[in-house]
């Protein structure tokens, strides 16, 4: 598979946006699109392929009883959004990535974001406004060892997904696509002013894990 997207800069300026600073603007359910991209810093997925990527995990995973109702399982009709976790996570896959579920009952430690492997993490959390179509799935609890919240398991929950890039000069980037409303000059400034250390975004990975969310790390694939 192809190698992630690499850190052009290695530099943080506070007064431009690091070309490995991504960001899409919320559109319909697509938020699990949306915080891929921002996690491999580049426009890698479009909708319709997340599309094909759910019809190509229905048909490996029930062969047999592969029916529409059963693709609309994984996402929403026409590119609308709404794709499981098992297709952000195919997703990943083909670009040399792999999904870790962190345990619920444990804290975050800043030791996971400094891990070799680890390029970010995907977070899905509660989310509290009205204002948009809110038709995010949330994703299938792990195993029951791993400890996932009660809220992993209602499929309606009102969800979004976020994610956090780490980035070339070893700070972090927090992208959640209902924020981002561009990346012209103004807004490459305020965005690059949020790059922070392990320890702070440890601090809010950890808040939102209180808070109910789920956290995934996504790491290098060994070998």
């Amino acid at each position: 598979p192809p190698s992630p997207v690499p850190d052009p800069r290695p530099q943080c300026a506070a007064h431009a946006l690091p070309p490995s600073i991504y960001l899409e603007k919320q559109r319909f359910s697509r938020c699990g699109l949306h915080a891929v991209n921002a996690l491999l810093g580049a426009p890698r997925f479009r909708p319709g392929e997340l599309d094909r990527m759910a019809d190509e995990v229905c048909r490996r995973e029930d062969v047999a009883r592969w029916r529409w109702w059963k693709v609309y399982g994984l996402r929403l009709p026409m590119g609308f959004g709404n794709w499981d976790v098992s297709v952000l996570e195919v997703a990943l896959g083909r670009e040399g990535l792999e999904i870790r579920w962190h345990d619920a009952r444990r804290p975050v430690e800043v030791e996971e974001l400094t891990d070799a492997r680890c390029v970010g993490a995907l977070m899905n959390v509660h989310r509290t406004s009205r204002s948009r179509l809110s038709l995010r799935r949330t994703p299938p609890p792990p195993a029951a060892s791993a400890g996932a919240p009660p809220a992993a398991s209602s499929a309606a929950a009102n969800r979004h997904w976020m994610a956090c890039r780490r980035l070339a000069c070893g700070r972090f980037v927090e992208a959640d696509s209902t924020a981002a409303t561009g990346i012209d000059g103004k807004r490459a400034g305020r965005v690059a002013r949020k790059c922070v250390g392990a320890e702070k975004m440890a601090e809010r990975i950890e808040a939102r894990r209180k808070a109910g969310g789920i956290v995934l790390w996504v790491m290098k694939v060994k070998g």
